[in-house]
């Protein structure tokens, strides 16, 4: 009896990069959508001026506080005890930086600013917009 054989010794001669392309692709409108996500302005919160700001420095931990007294703490909904426990989580180079919005009661940002020191975080800086110079 004699059977057909099947050549399966066939090279492959391509790779077919459509899924590979797909991933990439909602791989990078995750990472940026979320990016824009920690930002205070994404979050409605208007930065006070300053006319000495400067460029916000690389943090470990972010913490926004909208006007309506809400935290975030990397762009998470947090609490003054989530926010010392991530700071007690640090080490010695850790960082924060503390954004409030302009309508934020100065004892919110007071008790904030406590929490990340009782964490043990020493580097710490307030964010601001830059003002606009009059002459």
């Amino acid at each position: 009896m004699a059977h057909a054989h099947a050549n399966n010794d066939d090279e492959i001669t391509g790779i077919n990069v459509t899924p590979l392309v797909d991933i990439m692709l909602v791989l990078l409108l995750i990472f940026m959508i979320t990016t824009h996500l920690d930002q205070p302005g994404a979050l409605g919160v208007n930065l006070p001026r300053a006319s000495t700001a400067s460029e916000a420095p690389v943090s470990s931990l972010n913490i926004v506080i909208a006007k309506d007294g809400s935290l975030r703490l990397d762009g998470q909904p947090a609490t003054l005890a989530a926010i010392q426990a991530r700071a007690q989580r640090g080490n010695a180079e850790t960082q924060a930086v503390v954004s409030a919005d302009q309508g934020v009661t100065y004892d919110k940002v007071v008790g904030v600013v406590d929490a990340v020191r009782r964490g043990g975080v020493n580097k710490l800086a307030l964010a601001a917009d830059l003002a606009e110079e009059t002459k």
